[in-house]
Protein backbone atom coordinates (compact mmCIF):
# COMPACT_ATOMS: atom_id res chain seq x y z
CA UNK A 1 0.00 0.00 0.00
CA UNK A 2 0.95 3.36 -0.33
CA UNK A 3 2.00 6.54 2.16
CA UNK A 4 -1.56 8.22 2.81
CA UNK A 5 -1.89 11.68 1.07
CA UNK A 6 -2.27 13.01 4.89
CA UNK A 7 0.73 11.51 5.93
CA UNK A 8 3.12 13.20 3.82
CA UNK A 9 1.51 16.57 4.89
CA UNK A 10 3.85 18.59 7.64
CA UNK A 11 0.28 20.51 8.76
CA UNK A 12 -1.01 17.27 10.25
CA UNK A 13 0.37 15.27 13.36
CA UNK A 14 0.75 11.24 13.67
CA UNK A 15 1.25 9.71 16.34
CA UNK A 16 3.88 7.06 16.67
CA UNK A 17 1.65 4.12 16.62
CA UNK A 18 -0.26 5.44 14.22
CA UNK A 19 0.08 3.78 10.40
CA UNK A 20 1.05 5.57 7.82
CA UNK A 21 0.37 3.37 4.78
CA UNK A 22 -3.15 3.15 3.59
CA UNK A 23 -6.03 4.01 0.70
CA UNK A 24 -7.14 7.53 0.55
CA UNK A 25 -11.07 8.23 -0.43
CA UNK A 26 -12.75 11.29 0.26
CA UNK A 27 -16.04 11.43 1.45
CA UNK A 28 -17.32 13.38 -1.38
CA UNK A 29 -16.41 14.93 -4.60
CA UNK A 30 -16.96 17.90 -6.46
CA UNK A 31 -17.65 18.31 -10.55
CA UNK A 32 -17.70 21.87 -11.94
CA UNK A 33 -18.55 22.94 -15.44
CA UNK A 34 -18.70 26.28 -17.05
CA UNK A 35 -21.76 27.19 -18.32
CA UNK A 36 -23.98 30.13 -20.19
CA UNK A 37 -26.87 30.57 -18.07
CA UNK A 38 -28.74 28.20 -15.31
CA UNK A 39 -30.64 26.16 -17.63
CA UNK A 40 -27.91 24.52 -19.16
CA UNK A 41 -27.14 22.53 -15.74
CA UNK A 42 -27.93 18.97 -14.73
CA UNK A 43 -31.36 19.27 -12.71
CA UNK A 44 -28.99 18.05 -9.32
CA UNK A 45 -26.45 20.78 -9.89
CA UNK A 46 -25.86 24.26 -8.23
CA UNK A 47 -25.37 27.07 -9.92
CA UNK A 48 -23.43 29.66 -8.85
CA UNK A 49 -23.39 32.82 -11.05
CA UNK A 50 -20.10 34.69 -12.13
CA UNK A 51 -19.84 38.22 -10.44
CA UNK A 52 -17.76 39.85 -13.36
CA UNK A 53 -18.47 37.84 -16.46
CA UNK A 54 -21.65 36.56 -18.02
CA UNK A 55 -22.42 33.01 -17.13
CA UNK A 56 -21.08 30.90 -14.01
CA UNK A 57 -20.48 27.04 -12.85
CA UNK A 58 -22.59 24.70 -12.11
CA UNK A 59 -21.57 22.00 -9.46
CA UNK A 60 -22.57 18.27 -8.96
CA UNK A 61 -21.87 16.38 -5.86
CA UNK A 62 -21.34 12.82 -5.15
CA UNK A 63 -21.31 11.43 -1.75
CA UNK A 64 -19.86 7.88 -0.86
CA UNK A 65 -22.60 5.19 -0.37
CA UNK A 66 -19.97 2.05 0.47
CA UNK A 67 -16.62 0.67 0.87
CA UNK A 68 -15.50 -2.45 -0.65
CA UNK A 69 -12.10 -3.82 -0.18
CA UNK A 70 -10.48 -7.38 -1.17
CA UNK A 71 -7.86 -9.00 1.47
CA UNK A 72 -5.78 -12.20 0.11
CA UNK A 73 -4.19 -14.78 2.56
CA UNK A 74 -0.12 -14.93 1.84
CA UNK A 75 2.55 -16.73 3.05
CA UNK A 76 6.20 -15.72 3.06
CA UNK A 77 8.49 -18.86 3.22
CA UNK A 78 11.33 -16.79 3.28
CA UNK A 79 10.01 -14.62 6.35
CA UNK A 80 8.28 -17.79 7.78
CA UNK A 81 5.20 -14.90 8.04
CA UNK A 82 1.67 -14.89 6.84
CA UNK A 83 -1.24 -12.48 6.77
CA UNK A 84 -3.53 -10.49 4.72
CA UNK A 85 -2.75 -7.99 1.91
CA UNK A 86 -4.89 -5.44 0.10
CA UNK A 87 -6.04 -7.21 -3.18
CA UNK A 88 -8.19 -4.07 -4.76
CA UNK A 89 -11.33 -2.35 -4.28
CA UNK A 90 -14.47 -4.74 -4.98
CA UNK A 91 -16.25 -1.89 -7.70
CA UNK A 92 -15.33 -1.75 -11.00
CA UNK A 93 -12.37 -1.05 -12.10
CA UNK A 94 -10.71 -1.74 -8.63
CA UNK A 95 -12.43 1.11 -6.97
CA UNK A 96 -12.44 0.97 -2.92
CA UNK A 97 -15.52 3.50 -2.88
CA UNK A 98 -18.45 3.74 -4.06
CA UNK A 99 -20.40 6.94 -4.98
CA UNK A 100 -24.20 8.14 -5.97
CA UNK A 101 -25.30 12.15 -6.80
CA UNK A 102 -26.09 14.04 -4.21
CA UNK A 103 -29.37 15.55 -4.36
CA UNK A 104 -29.46 19.37 -3.44
CA UNK A 105 -31.10 19.98 -0.29
CA UNK A 106 -30.57 16.56 1.41
CA UNK A 107 -28.29 16.11 4.27
CA UNK A 108 -26.00 13.33 4.43
CA UNK A 109 -24.55 11.55 7.46
CA UNK A 110 -21.65 8.96 6.84
CA UNK A 111 -22.10 7.46 10.41
CA UNK A 112 -23.25 4.52 9.24
CA UNK A 113 -21.41 3.82 5.67
CA UNK A 114 -21.30 0.27 4.48
CA UNK A 115 -17.90 -1.36 4.48
CA UNK A 116 -17.32 -4.35 3.36
CA UNK A 117 -14.07 -6.65 3.60
CA UNK A 118 -13.98 -9.68 1.29
CA UNK A 119 -11.61 -12.58 0.48
CA UNK A 120 -9.64 -12.20 -3.20
CA UNK A 121 -9.10 -15.34 -4.66
CA UNK A 122 -7.42 -16.09 -8.33
CA UNK A 123 -10.26 -16.65 -11.55
CA UNK A 124 -9.34 -19.49 -13.76
CA UNK A 125 -7.85 -16.79 -16.04
CA UNK A 126 -5.33 -15.31 -13.63
CA UNK A 127 -4.37 -18.94 -12.81
CA UNK A 128 -3.59 -19.83 -16.65
CA UNK A 129 -1.77 -16.72 -17.08
CA UNK A 130 0.42 -17.14 -14.23
CA UNK A 131 1.54 -20.09 -16.30
CA UNK A 132 2.96 -17.75 -18.62
CA UNK A 133 5.47 -16.10 -16.91
CA UNK A 134 9.07 -17.19 -16.15
CA UNK A 135 8.06 -18.31 -12.60
CA UNK A 136 5.13 -20.29 -13.55
CA UNK A 137 7.33 -22.23 -16.84
CA UNK A 138 9.95 -22.97 -14.75
CA UNK A 139 7.39 -24.95 -12.31
CA UNK A 140 5.64 -26.44 -15.36
CA UNK A 141 9.34 -27.66 -16.31
CA UNK A 142 9.82 -29.09 -13.08
CA UNK A 143 6.85 -30.58 -12.86
CA UNK A 144 6.87 -32.71 -15.89
CA UNK A 145 10.27 -33.61 -15.08
CA UNK A 146 9.21 -34.67 -11.61
CA UNK A 147 6.71 -36.85 -13.58
CA UNK A 148 8.89 -37.75 -16.18
CA UNK A 149 11.20 -39.50 -13.92
CA UNK A 150 8.80 -40.91 -12.03
CA UNK A 151 7.58 -43.08 -15.41
CA UNK A 152 10.67 -43.82 -16.40
CA UNK A 153 11.29 -45.59 -13.04
CA UNK A 154 8.23 -47.52 -13.04
CA UNK A 155 9.29 -48.48 -16.96
CA UNK A 156 12.82 -49.98 -15.40
CA UNK A 157 11.32 -51.35 -12.29
CA UNK A 158 8.63 -53.47 -14.73
CA UNK A 159 11.49 -53.91 -16.70
CA UNK A 160 13.67 -55.40 -13.93
CA UNK A 161 11.06 -57.84 -13.11
CA UNK A 162 10.27 -59.13 -16.11
CA UNK A 163 13.93 -59.93 -16.73
CA UNK A 164 13.64 -61.70 -13.16
CA UNK A 165 10.61 -63.56 -14.11
CA UNK A 166 12.10 -64.56 -17.43
CA UNK A 167 16.07 -65.80 -15.91
CA UNK A 168 13.89 -68.07 -13.17
CA UNK A 169 11.79 -69.70 -15.84
CA UNK A 170 14.86 -70.24 -17.32
CA UNK A 171 16.74 -72.09 -14.42
CA UNK A 172 13.85 -73.94 -13.17
CA UNK A 173 14.36 -75.78 -16.64
CA UNK A 174 17.68 -76.78 -15.96
CA UNK A 175 19.40 -74.04 -17.41
CA UNK A 176 20.20 -73.89 -21.31
CA UNK A 177 19.95 -77.76 -21.12
CA UNK A 178 17.85 -78.84 -24.46
CA UNK A 179 16.69 -82.61 -23.86
CA UNK A 180 15.81 -84.42 -27.19
CA UNK A 181 14.60 -87.43 -28.61
CA UNK A 182 13.72 -88.57 -25.31
CA UNK A 183 10.39 -90.08 -25.59
CA UNK A 184 8.79 -93.73 -23.92
CA UNK A 185 11.65 -96.32 -23.52
CA UNK A 186 14.05 -94.35 -25.76
CA UNK A 187 15.98 -93.10 -22.56
CA UNK A 188 19.42 -95.29 -23.25
CA UNK A 189 22.29 -94.35 -22.72
CA UNK A 190 24.93 -93.55 -25.31
CA UNK A 191 28.69 -94.20 -25.08
CA UNK A 192 30.46 -90.97 -26.20
CA UNK A 193 33.50 -91.41 -27.95
CA UNK A 194 35.54 -89.87 -24.50
CA UNK A 195 34.48 -92.72 -22.56
CA UNK A 196 35.52 -95.56 -24.62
Amino acid sequence: MDLCGLAQNPKFRWQEQDPKTGLDFSLWKQHSQKVKSADECDPNALFVKSANLAGGTCFLYEVMESICVSVQFRVNEESATYGWAFAGGCFENGRIANYKWAVPGTDYSFDKLDFEVREYSQSIAENVGSWFSLTGLFGLLSTLCILGAIVLAAIVIVQHFRNKRSQGSQNSNGGNVELTGVAKGQNKHQVLAEEQ
